[in-house]
């Protein structure tokens, strides 16, 4: 259908090129006034509009924070607005974003008063630009702070205003510019002929006689420059919202009517700008949706059967439940602009005979459907990948990669980004160099490059297998949010990142099983369990320079890991944004780093609570952590020399460690709360993700391993599983920090000791005579029950013990420490002691037996001692949650905590965060 006769239309010019003098000019402006600012502040323009030659985005490098751009400090929400406001204004004057082609012109400025903050804890101030009091139509900027409240970046279409004056009272009617709306509009449709909706449902055609429809004013405020007018609705469903606004025609302001029309079904509905002086229709789009297209696809691969799917998909077959608060209205946009494999998001085309040829649809009552003949030909390979690549663009675009970001758009919306860089997917009917491939430049507005090939040793083509699709997509994701990818680490994430992708997105833990027709995929492993290596691996076998799709499969495993640990759902957010977060050439522990800074973005913009957050982080650093990436993890940048291997999840210093009375396992517990099981451990709660009076100093385990009891060092007693809280015997306020929590041998009670050697008694707990007179200020560092519950040693740092009640009496140690005490532990039988310090040192009392230390200093210091059932070994226990092991003691791996077992009832959590936690993490 000629574009004249469209009922879509935009007569705009949206690719006009930006000669080379106003690309000079723009950046001359910038550094005028990065030559105002401090040192290490400077303003930089990113992309230019093609539509306005003006800036559609600029960033602030340093943080802007000067010339009037605002305060350093952390600002009130509201004042945002105003620093926004004035941060354009001052560029403007500077000729930077072009508003005003006079500099003595003052630009019109109406900001939203709402400021909103993304995932990223940025906060979002969008302005929309005026002139003469009216709007002027798609014409806004949004003005971006950092989480210290400084200017970071501003993105979006402002048009140039004229100098002198152009006419600003429009000479075509409010009822001329309705009746061309209608003729439009209503000509348009009937044009198209009979459509159905997705239910195969006749949708009516508009039967209206035009010619009888004289449009009337309902009313009208002539005071308001802008002029809104209500037209009554006649034969239509609604009456007719105006108003009039500035219409940028390539580089030229017209004054020109909005027209809203409603169709006389209720749900159709278009808005239209008509011209105010020569009455045409300048500009004219649905505000409604639906069903536009459809195709018969494979879900998932060539081995399923295929089904009639909706074009755009249904929001069910998206993985992702939860909607984002600033989705667009027109969300999401057609998928097909014509009736072939082209629109928006994607262009596929095949190879035929030298050329190129699109899958062609038909009309099936009145909506365009694409069901090839073949359903294992060519025709079919370009529906699937256009089917996947637009299904792929959509699931991201609700993750947070938009036109700002670079995604991949033929059209942007209000002039966000640069467009025109929608993805070229190209199809060869054998085989192809790589098999499949994607090149993606890191400039927005290239369009990146899709081949898909067949793989000849099974006759099986990758345009039928989403999990190859997904994977060379991802490709330009991560090209685009993070840069370049270039260093041996670099390049293994790449790969990684797109295999998890492609297995996150189907819920698998191989990837291109079917078109290899093999169930274990093109990887060496499959990303389970069974995974063997980890990060400590690099450099060495098969993880090796020139190996980055080797190398990619650690990452892989790691970031599915954080999948079982937190959900896919809010793991792929985590993604989106530490990729958006991660340098260029980014190291796996750089983006792993990134990873938590986005889960800390989320967690100070409110939008998980504190508890979700904790949780959420254990899960994060148990998984990084189970491939060799905890927090003293290191590497020469993103190289593969220098690399160590941590498996330690914590990030918080380890207090003390708690052992089952069977031996099989044992607790850990951090200054904030959380609770690291081991072995045959079980989770039962923890206190990490509140707000803590203090820090927790200690852990005890119930005789019957089903329950723990946390200390912290204000003397808050928390209780999980099978262990119960007791009151205290005495009203005595505590006298000093509390370092040391024991409890009874029958759990009937447990004494809280201090640091000035106060003990406090709890339930059945017996009260020797204190030894408080003998001990110096501040000086104790733990306790030790007798196993008989009738008395206690103390121990201060410099390792003398303290006995009381049935307590035998123990000797001072001989000669000067190394390194101060930090922990003593008894033998079962309560006839020998243990004594750890904090360099690793031992020291035995009684019928203890030294079994060893460390050799070599440890790289933190030991925090705990626990003995073994029988007391033939014992364990040291480091602030980094390592554990030296001696005698019988066994080594237990971490189990982390997954949030899909937290029970998370009475919490103050969010619905968000509850759907996000209720889902059901992939394999």
């Amino acid at each position: 259908m000629s574009s004249e006769f469209a009922l879509e239309v935009d007569r705009r010019t949206h690719d006009r090129p930006i000669p080379t003098d106003r690309m000079h000019f723009l950046a001359d402006r910038a550094a005028d006034v990065s030559r105002q600012l401090p040192s290490g502040q400077r303003v930089l323009i990113d992309a230019v509009d093609n539509l306005t030659g003006n800036p559609s985005r600029l960033t602030f490098e340093g943080g802007v924070s000067g010339a009037g751009f605002g305060p350093t400090d952390q600002p009130e929400r509201e004042s945002y607005v105003a620093r926004a406001v004035d941060a354009l204004r001052e560029l403007d004057q500077f000729g930077v974003l072009g508003m005003t082609a006079d500099p003595a012109q003052e630009p019109e400025l109406a900001p939203e008063l709402q400021p909103t903050r993304t995932s990223g804890d940025r906060t979002l101030v969008t302005v929309r630009q005026e002139y003469k009091d009216r709007e002027v139509f798609d014409s806004a900027k949004t003005v971006h702070f950092d989480g210290t409240g400084r200017l970071a970046a501003m993105s979006g279409r402002f048009v140039t205003t004229p100098v002198g004056e152009i006419p600003e009272t429009p000479s075509v009617s409010v009822e001329t510019a309705v009746r061309a709306t209608v003729q439009h509009v209503v000509g348009a449709r009937q044009r198209q002929g009979e459509t159905v909706d997705e239910f195969g449902e006749t949708m009516d055609l508009p039967d209206i006689d035009l010619d009888a429809f004289e449009p009337s004013v309902l009313g009208a405020f002539d005071e308001i420059r802008s002029r809104p007018t209500l037209v009554a609705a006649g034969p239509f469903g609604e009456p007719f919202k105006c108003k009039t606004l500035w219409f940028d025609l390539d580089g030229e302001l017209r004054l020109a009517w909005e027209v809203r029309v409603t169709m006389p079904n209720g749900v159709e509905q278009y808005r239209a700008i008509v011209d105010a002086t020569d009455e045409r229709v300048l500009y004219c789009k649905p505000l409604h949706w639906e069903v536009g297209a459809r195709g018969h696809v494979y879900p998932e691969d060539g081995g399923q059967d295929r089904e009639l799917r909706p074009f755009p998909e249904e929001f069910g077959r998206i993985p992702t439940d939860v909607l984002p608060d600033d989705l667009p209205s027109e969300f999401p946009v057609d998928w097909v602009d014509g009736d072939v494999t082209a629109g928006n998001n994607v262009d596929v085309q095949v190879t035929v005979d030298g050329g190129w040829e699109y899958a062609a649809g038909t009309d099936r009552d009145g909506v365009l459907t694409f069901d090839p003949d073949d359903a294992d030909g060519s025709d079919q390979f370009a529906v699937n990948a256009f089917y996947w690549c637009n299904l792929l663009h959509d699931y991201f675009y609700l993750l947070g990669f938009r036109e700002e970001d670079g995604n991949f758009q033929q059209r942007n919306r209000e002039g966000r980004g640069v467009p025109g860089d929608h993805v070229r997917t190209r199809i060869f009917p054998g085989r192809v160099w790589g098999t499949a491939n994607m090149r993606t430049e890191v400039a927005d507005g290239h369009g990146p490059i899709m081949q898909l090939g067949e793989v000849t040793r099974t006759g099986r083509h990758t345009a039928l297998d989403l999990s190859v699709v997904g994977h060379e997509w991802a490709h330009g994701l991560t090209r685009r949010l993070i840069g370049a990818l270039d260093a041996p680490q670099s390049r293994g994430l790449a790969e990684g990142c797109s295999d998890y992708v492609a297995c996150t997105f189907m819920d698998e833990v191989v990837a291109g099983s079917w078109v290899l027709d093999d169930p274990d995929g093109m990887r060496e492993y499959r990303y389970d369990e069974s995974f063997p290596d980890d990060f400590g691996d690099l450099g060495t076998g098969r993880y090796t320079t020139g190996s980055e799709h080797n190398i990619g499969e650690i990452w892989c495993a790691a970031l599915l890991e954080v999948n079982r640990n937190v959900g896919h759902e809010l793991a792929m957010q985590l993604f989106v944004d530490a990729c958006k977060i991660a340098p260029e050439n980014p190291s796996m522990l750089d983006l792993r780093d990134a990873f938590v800074t986005a889960l800390d973005d989320l967690a100070a913009s409110g939008e998980l609570s504190p508890v979700v957050a904790y949780a959420v982080r254990r899960g994060l650093w148990a998984a990084f952590a189970k491939f060799g990436m905890g927090p003293l993890a290191t590497s020469n940048g993103a190289q593969l020399s220098g690399v160590a291997a941590d498996h330690y999840e914590t990030e918080s210093g380890i207090t003390a460690m708690a052992p089952l009375e069977s031996g099989t396992g044992y607790w850990y517990v951090d200054d904030a709360g959380g609770v690291y099981r081991h072995g045959d451990a079980a989770f039962h709660g923890w206190a990490g993700g509140y707000e803590l009076p203090a820090p927790v100093v200690d852990i005890a385990g119930t005789n019957t391993d089903d329950g723990y009891w946390l200390a912290g060092a204000d003397g808050s007693v928390y209780p999980f599983g099978d262990a119960t809280a007791f009151a205290p015997q005495s009203n005595r306020q505590f006298d000093g920090a509390v370092v040391a929590f024991g409890a009874t041998p029958d759990d009937s009670g447990y004494w809280l000791a201090t640091e000035n050697g106060d003990v406090h008694a709890y339930g059945q707990a017996v009260s020797p005579p204190s030894v408080r007179d003998r001990v110096a200020d501040g000086s104790i560092v733990d306790m030790e029950p007798t196993p008989d519950g009738g008395g206690y040693w103390l121990a201060d740092a410099s390792g003398t013990v303290l006995s009381a009640g049935t307590a035998p009496a123990v000797d001072t140690v001989t000669g000067a420490p190394s390194a101060p005490l930090s922990a003593m532990a008894a033998l079962p039988s309560g006839r020998g002691l243990f004594l750890a310090y904090e360099d690793g040192t031992v020291v035995t009392f009684g019928g203890a037996v030294n079994l060893g230390q460390p050799q070599d200093p440890p790289y933190t210091p030991v925090v705990d001692v626990a003995v073994t059932p029988n007391g033939n070994g014992y364990w040291l226990c480091c602030a980094d949650g390592y554990a030296y092991r001696f005698g019988n003691a066994q080594r237990y791996p971490a189990r982390p905590v997954r949030t899909d077992t937290i029970d998370f009832t009475g919490t103050d959590i969010t619905d968000r965060e509850r759907r996000l936690l209720e889902e059901t993490p992939t394999a």
